[in-house]
């Protein structure tokens, strides 16, 4: 199976198996990116996904819910968005070829992975959609962000303090989790931000979730 080439067709037949259909406009793009994925994988180990196609079921797949879940935010029109400790492009790179609201920002401190990144943008077409490969404090400075996605880069509870300085009131942090902390657990751990919102569905690995925090006012 991994023998078979990625394209937006054989893509497209994928993603539907795993019931997440993906628009026709971004097969080509996604098709791409996971070809480049598969071939520099061999090299740097970015992903533990062995084909093309574990990698759409289980990693791409993961965005495309994720720009649905986006959706259901209150954003503002052009948000600013960080995806600190971006690894392999995941989930920006396919949230980019669905989702296009807004500046994005990818930090990456490895330089490996940020120069994977930034090879994927030269070949793909993204909106406002840019790499940094940089330490998230350094990245961070006196800015702010309307909207933090965090995948697998340290736990919610020292997310959320990390990044508090750094959002108004009104922005969001969504976290793509194995679970969802309760509220009882949640407000354990911050006084600065309220829930905001809650998905769940099945995976090629299981359930996946997503949470988000809205940044409470003073």
């Amino acid at each position: 199976m991994s023998k078979q080439e990625c394209t937006a067709q054989s893509l497209a037949k994928v993603l539907q198996q795993a019931g997440c259909p993906c628009p026709e406009g971004s097969l080509d793009g996604l098709a791409t990116y996971l070809a480049m994925l598969m071939r520099w994988n061999r090299i740097m180990n970015l992903v533990g996904s062995s084909s093309w196609q574990e990698a759409a079921t289980d990693l791409v797949a993961d965005c495309l819910h994720l720009a649905g879940f986006l959706e259901s935010l209150p954003l503002p029109e052009n948000p600013v968005c960080w995806d600190p400790g971006a690894g392999a492009g995941l989930p920006g790179i396919p949230l980019r070829l669905v989702w296009h609201k807004g500046s994005y920002h990818m930090i990456e401190i490895r330089q490996k992975r940020a120069m994977f990144i930034s090879q994927v943008l030269g070949t793909l077409s993204l909106p406002d959609t840019h790499v940094h490969n940089m330490d998230i404090k350094a990245f961070m400075g006196t800015s702010k962000a309307d909207l933090i996605v965090s995948r697998a880069f340290m736990p919610w509870d020292k997310v959320l303090a990390l990044f508090k300085d750094h959002l108004d009131e009104g922005a969001h942090i969504v976290f793509m989790a194995g679970s969802i902390p309760t509220e009882e657990e949640f407000y354990a751990h911050t006084k600065d931000y309220v829930p905001a919102g809650t998905h769940t569905y099945k995976s090629g690995s299981g359930t996946r979730s997503f949470f988000a925090a809205r940044k409470a006012g003073r």
